[in-house]
Formats: C-alpha cells, sequence, structure tokens
C-alpha cells in the first residue's frame, strides 16, 4: 500500500492507498497466492460454527486472529 500524507492547516493525515493492478510484482503476486491458499484450507478445515465467524475475513491473519 502507498502511505500518503496530507496536511490540512497543522494537522498532518496519513492514509493508506491500495497499489494498482498494474504496479504489482512478483512478490506481491507470491503473497496473494499464499494467503488465498491458507484461507482456503482454513474455511475446508473449520466446522460450521467457526466458519460462520470467519466468513467476512480478508486475510488469513485476520482468520487466525479471530478465532
Amino acid at each position: 500500500m502507498k502511505q500518503t500524507e496530507t496536511k490540512v492547516g497543522e494537522v498532518t493525515t496519513k492514509s493508506s492507498m491500495p497499489k494498482l493492478e498494474s504496479e504489482y510484482n512478483d512478490e506481491d503476486l507470491k503473497k496473494f497466492s499464499l494467503n488465498f491458499k491458507a484461507i482456503n484450507f482454513l474455511h475446508c478445515a473449520l466446522n460450521e460454527n467457526d466458519y460462520m465467524k470467519i466468513t467476512n475475513c480478508k486475510t488469513a491473519k485476520e482468520i487466525w486472529d479471530k478465532l
């Protein structure tokens, strides 16, 4: 993600903007692939009650944190 700083008067705010698809490199694609595999593995391994807890999670780390 890109870090951007915006100055408004005396206050500086930081925000993160996701990369554009054209800016992805091989390392980013490998991370996406590994994250997808981990999420898929966790979805298959969980029972119905636990699965319902994590259905809205976007990353494998979010799933681990919720469980």
